[in-house]
């Protein structure tokens, strides 16, 4: 899915993009961990699944949450953001096999006024979990690629791609601001 960005953008104004961004401090939060065993999210797949040699983009800090799973939070959460679609399954959920992603949507959230309050900071995509009942689907993302900027271009990024797939086509809110 992409989307066309905003001419207010310091990088590439009113260009077609895929959804995404920079990590936030509550994607690379060790809160996640206790938040991933407590819905018993087993690690040890998404790790098996990413390529062996890994770019810089993944290299550890300490006192943050491993890259392989922070990317993948912030993949969800700038979706999310950006265009309104919830990489995110109910927890009744977990567990069940299935080619598929699943995405969240209910009458009963107002996507919309999310998406303003988590790109904000005035709430966090865990709260948002929390509050409907949902576990991102970490398992279901994958990597694709990893890119980074020439070094001819002003500011330079080094960007990690993921890919997923859905059995339907989720509704899109794309980003107010």
């Amino acid at each position: 899915m992409t989307f066309k960005r905003t001419e207010k953008t310091s990088f590439y104004a009113n260009s077609l993009a895929f959804p995404g961004g920079s990590i936030d401090k509550t994607d690379e939060s060790l809160s996640w961990l206790n938040f991933f065993n407590h819905h018993k999210l087993p690690s040890e797949e998404i790790r098996k699944r990413t390529t062996a040699k890994k770019p810089m983009i993944y290299d550890f800090q300490s006192g943050k949450l491993e890259r392989e799973f922070s990317l993948r939070i912030a993949a969800i959460r700038e979706t999310f953001e950006e265009l309104g679609v919830v990489l995110c399954s109910p927890r009744s959920e977990i567990g069940i096999s299935s080619p598929f992603s699943n995405y969240f949507h209910s009458k009963d959230c107002d996507i919309p006024d999310w998406q303003h309050k988590i790109h904000n900071n005035h709430e966090s995509l865990m709260n948002f979990c929390d509050k409907f009942s949902l576990v991102p689907n970490l398992n279901d993302i994958y990597e694709w690629s990893v890119w980074l900027t020439p070094t001819f271009y002003p500011k330079r990024f080094e960007t990690a791609f993921f890919v997923v797939t859905l059995n339907s086509i989720p509704p899109v809110y794309s980003e107010s601001n």
